[in-house]
């Protein structure tokens, strides 16, 4: 897909993002972006001190869904010492996996028989289920 197509369809979907706002106040997400990718720095609900920022890297947007991984919030380089425990958050990639993102239909489950959409899986689902599982593995 030509860049400036991918691009217009990420400029799209970050709109929508942004026009979520009362979630990203709720979670007190911090939400940024620059040329390579969007990130949020999140944080447990119950633990606001604790800080994990999300690279959602949109190369071939929309034609493959987006790589959802953590990164060292200081250098936005991937880093597995910089991402939550728990369930869904695998240390080997190290990204999430769940439905929505590029680590679940082409990493861990090649198989599925559902196909990715942005339609189905905007870039605010796809955060909102990843808080909630953030907010689990720190109770």
């Amino acid at each position: 897909m030509h860049p400036d197509v991918v691009r217009s369809k990420v400029d799209e979907a970050y709109a929508e993002l942004l026009r979520n706002q009362a979630a990203i106040d709720a979670y007190g997400w911090q939400v940024s972006r620059d040329d390579q990718a969007i990130y949020v720095l999140m944080h447990p609900r119950q633990h606001p001190e604790r800080k994990f920022m999300l690279r959602i890297k949109c190369d071939d947007f929309d034609a493959r869904p987006p790589s959802y991984q953590f990164v060292d919030p200081a250098t936005k380089v991937v880093s597995v010492n910089h991402m939550p425990n728990g369930r869904g958050f695998i240390p080997a990639w190290p990204g999430v996996c769940i439905h929505g993102t590029r680590e679940f239909y082409e990493l861990g489950h090649r198989d599925y028989r559902i196909r990715w959409s942005s339609k189905e899986y905007p870039f605010a689902r796809v955060l909102q289920e990843i808080q909630v599982l953030i907010n689990q593995a720190y109770p």
